[in-house]
């Protein structure tokens, strides 16, 4: 009868294939990080981009309908005097974000009866006021720390609170320029901060610039980013996802 002898792997075919293992590994583990680390970061610039629509919504539904009065007929320099002129805010100056506050009457066919057709910046339904005391919404937007130690947008709807509620978080800056018509034809004729503009009243839109970031350092390559946000430059380091948003605004009750 043939023997029949059993035969094993030697120490070289065993170290060869633990070589090929050890490197098929590391392959696999690397593709599964970029893997992981390419659905963070679209899963981040997804957050980003509802973020920065959500706020460009807000502030473009408030800021749309600042100077809106009761009674059509009322010259707005009644209704809306200094110090509580349709359109104010603050200029940062190029170190901190601008504010921007926006006044307007409430809606509704009874004085002090809202009929939920106007909102403030906090989805509040505004009141009309047919007492001539002319009563109206007050909506400042501005940076503030958000619960999560991140920059956030907030809207305060009373003026004797600051910063007021967190809207959006994550926007790291916003500035602000606004559309002066210096002609009266009805149409902007320059965009420029705050302090540049001759006569408030003659604003017919604005200009908002916000730089919004991601929650998690998901941005795939390195090194410092600088990010242009309405004349003011913002540079970091970290690996955090970054958008820039612009939304222009044309108040309808200036705009022809």
């Amino acid at each position: 009868m043939r023997r029949v002898t059993a035969r094993g792997f030697t120490l070289i075919e065993l170290m060869v294939g633990l070589t090929l293992g050890l490197l098929l590994s590391l392959v696999v583990a690397q593709l599964f990080a970029n893997t992981r680390q390419a659905n963070r970061a679209t899963e981040d610039a997804a957050r980003v981009q509802e973020s920065a629509r959500f706020a460009t919504e807000v502030i473009g539904r408030t800021v749309r309908i600042a100077g809106y009065k009761n009674d059509s007929t009322a010259a707005s320099s009644t209704v809306f005097p200094a110090p509580d002129l349709a359109l104010d805010g603050t200029d940062g100056a190029g170190t901190v974000s601008d504010t921007l506050i926006v006044r307007y009457q409430g809606g509704g066919a009874v004085s002090g009866t809202a009929d939920n057709t106007i909102l403030d910046c906090l989805g509040t339904a505004v009141a009309p006021d047919y007492t001539a005391t002319y009563l109206k919404a007050y909506n400042k937007f501005s940076i503030a720390t958000g619960a999560d130690g991140r920059n956030a947008l907030f809207c305060s709807n009373n003026s004797a609170v600051t910063p007021g509620t967190e809207l959006v978080p994550g926007v790291e800056a916003m500035q602000v320029i606004f559309g002066e018509d210096t002609t009266g034809d009805g149409a902007a004729d320059r965009f420029v901060p705050i302090g540049s503009v001759t006569t408030l009243d003659n604003v017919v839109a604005v200009r908002v610039y916000l730089l919004l970031s991601g929650s998690e350092n998901a941005r795939l390559a390195t090194g410092p980013v600088t990010y242009p946000v309405g004349g003011v430059s913002y540079t970091y380091s970290d690996q955090k996802i970054r958008r820039v948003v612009t939304t222009t605004v044309v108040l309808r009750n200036r705009a022809p």
